[in-house]
């Protein structure tokens, strides 16, 4: 038993820095090649592999350097002072260090997962230092008899420019210097003159690029919380206001892919001329040092260790190689030309090239339904565990499953919100009155074509409160009713999306978690009762009892109730007592308004945390209401004739 054991330890000593090795290059080709995926809020199932890689590389890449250390310092070939005999081993696993270091400079595609780890900047400069330490200390101690003196230098210098490249971009990324860095340069383009001229009819995808690219500069503030001057507010106004709706959203999805780029990958300083120069330097380099490789004798080393390095070689070609295909095909490099018929020609090029340009932030809702979810929980079989932690992620995964759908957003809807936030736009040039749009005014949409007039702490209520009511509200009335219009559509999709903000990304709409899971669970009990009670097996049936339980001849004079059922269902009279178009079309401006007060509600980080999670509808009307003019963060300047006006 015991000389198996020393067997054991002996193959592991033997292998064990060749396993760490491989396991590096690996993660580091995964997180090169699934890193993209991170904009698609589809591509749920890769995430959590892209979280354990991630966190997995920096270490698994930093213990191999210090396994190869060891083995260094160790080896019986070396005394205290250096080798003055490397051994055939050694020789070859030292040229293994600086590959490492390109493996801790990580891919083009990911340098960071949340917003949290740019603010970390500083822990990775002191990383780059000790492993720059580290890496120097194993090739010093391989001197003057390290036969790969030279490709092992080459690969030093490429390690060293991706390590210092990394850093870089998280240090640009983080909040206090991104919010220097955009000042900077939002004054420089302002100054220039720099902007989009108006267009007429649809634009092709060159030119959503471009004019992406110029509003980035200015409305990247947001995600910092700075004010906009009225001139930027002007200049986007009047650009997007004859824009085509569909035309509209895709610059505000190309905008926000930028915006990704900038806060998650090493685009800032890939994507100057600088960038492009160091990336030739790094390709040629490594190709270099594979051609001298293949010159040496090897002879020495052994079979296995010179067929890692060969991998070795391959695998950084390979990073490379993609790391140069997501630089050609981003949005980045198309920002080149003014000329509009070298523009049409690059479109052309650019669409035969891949079929995905430009890269954008493909607009989706994710579905969840209040009376849908507490029918099926109801009828369906729960794993339960003993363990209150266990029972609480698998009911939580259950739910995430088998209650949550994404739903791509169609055009119609698109153009639907456009058109109804110009109509805002239009109808509004002030900016105190354009503060006063937005603050939750209901009377319109219940008491229209109504006799009944809501009482007033129904207009009082907080926001996650009339979500749910109008939710509830909106099913009752899409049961009860058959009419097939967009407005129905449009209310469906939003009162499903708000209640999934409510429930999966409460920060975003609520002030206070806690307060807004509390309603939810309450709601749900309130509902479970009803489905106790009586033989319900689908949504138009809860939906018919609900109201049958409440009725509107008992509750003319209501008074402030904690029951949102009860609330929801008055208001669900109210509306089915109104034309059903007219009713249709209330419920959907309701809705419209509803969103554009999430979206005003949510800060600018929270905006940019959900970027790296294939991002929020909400964060694009959120963009797309600054460009009309209808955010609230637009300073008032006192040379300002509009604020003086007001």
């Amino acid at each position: 038993m015991l000389d198996f054991s020393e067997k054991q330890k002996k193959l592991w000593s033997e292998w064990e820095l060749r396993i760490l090795v491989l396991c590096s290059l690996f993660l580091q080709i995964f997180l090169t090649i699934s890193a993209p995926f991170r904009r698609r809020k589809s591509a749920k199932w890769i995430r959590p592999f892209i979280w354990a890689s991630y966190l997995l590389a920096d270490w698994v890449a930093a213990f191999a350097l210090g396994i190869l250390s060891d083995s260094i310092t160790s080896s019986p070939d070396c005394n205290n002072s250096h080798c003055t005999n490397i051994n055939n081993a050694n020789e070859l696993i030292v040229f293994w260090s600086p590959f490492l270091l390109i493996h801790l400079g990580g891919p083009d595609t990911i340098t960071a997962l949340a917003l949290e780890d740019n603010e970390l900047w500083l822990r990775h400069l002191l990383a780059l230092i000790i492993n720059l330490i580290g890496t120097v200390y194993v090739f010093i101690r391989t001197l003057p008899n390290n036969h790969f003196l030279i490709p092992t230098l080459i690969i030093f210098t490429v390690g060293i420019i991706r390590y210092i490249q990394r850093t870089c971009s998280l240090y640009l990324a983080s909040s206090g210097v991104f919010r220097r860095s955009i000042g900077k340069e939002s004054k420089t383009s302002n100054s220039s003159g720099f902007l989009p001229e108006p267009v007429r009819g649809r634009i092709n995808s060159i030119e959503a690029v471009q004019s992406a690219h110029r509003f980035l500069t200015t409305y990247s503030r947001l995600i910092v919380d700075s004010p906009l001057s009225f001139e930027n507010r002007d200049q986007s106004r009047s650009y997007f206001m004859i824009l085509h709706p569909e035309d509209a959203f895709g610059i505000i999805e190309v905008e926000l892919g930028l915006l990704f780029d900038m806060l998650y990958t090493k685009a800032t300083v890939i994507h100057n001329y600088i960038g492009y120069f160091f990336r030739l330097i790094c390709f040629s380099f490594i190709l270099i040092a594979l051609l001298l490789f293949i010159l040496f004798d090897k002879r020495r080393s052994h079979l296995v260790d010179r067929f890692i390095t060969y991998i070795l070689f391959i695998g950084a070609l390979t990073i490379d190689l993609i790391d140069l295909f997501h630089l050609i095909r981003s949005n980045w490099l198309v920002h080149f030309s003014e000329n509009r018929k070298l523009c049409c020609l690059a479109d052309q090029m650019f669409a035969k090239l891949h079929p995905d340009f430009p890269l954008r932030h493909h607009a989706s809702m994710s579905q969840c339904n209040l009376i849908s979810y507490c029918l099926r929980r109801h009828s369906s079989t729960c794993l339960h565990f003993k363990c209150n932690f266990i029972d609480e992620v698998v009911t939580w995964l259950q739910f995430k499953c088998n209650f949550i759908k994404n739903v791509p957003v169609s055009t119609n809807i698109k153009s639907f919100i456009f058109n109804d936030l110009l109509n805002k736009s239009k109808a509004e040039n002030s900016l105190n009155k354009i503060k006063e749009m937005f603050k939750y005014r209901w009377n319109w949409a219940i008491e229209e074509g109504t006799p009944d007039r809501m009482p007033d702490w129904f207009f009082n209520v907080d926001l996650e409160e009339r979500i749910l009511i109008w939710h509830i509200a909106t099913d009752i009335c899409y049961h009860s009713r058959d009419c097939k219009s967009l407005h129905r559509d449009v209310s469906k999709l939003v009162s499903d999306y708000m209640l999934y903000l409510l429930v999966i990304h409460p920060t975003m709409i609520s002030s206070t978690e806690g307060i807004a899971e509390s309603r939810w669970k309450d709601v749900c009990q309130l509902i479970n009762k009803f489905i106790e009670e009586g033989d319900l097996k689908d949504d138009k049936s809860l939906c018919r009892k609900l109201l049958e339980k409440h009725s509107l001849t008992d509750r003319r004079k209501i008074e402030r109730s904690d029951d949102l059922l009860k609330n929801a269902c008055l208001v669900a009279h109210k509306l089915l007592n109104q034309p059903e178009i007219f009713a249709w079309v209330n419920i959907s401006r309701v809705w419209v308004e509803l969103l554009c007060s999430g979206a005003n509600h949510c800060s600018g980080k929270d905006h940019a945390q959900r970027l790296a999670w294939g991002g929020e509808f909400l964060t694009t009307v959120w963009l797309l209401k600054a460009h009309l003019g209808l955010a609230h963060q637009y300073r008032v300047e006192f040379n300002d004739p509009q604020a003086s006006a007001d």
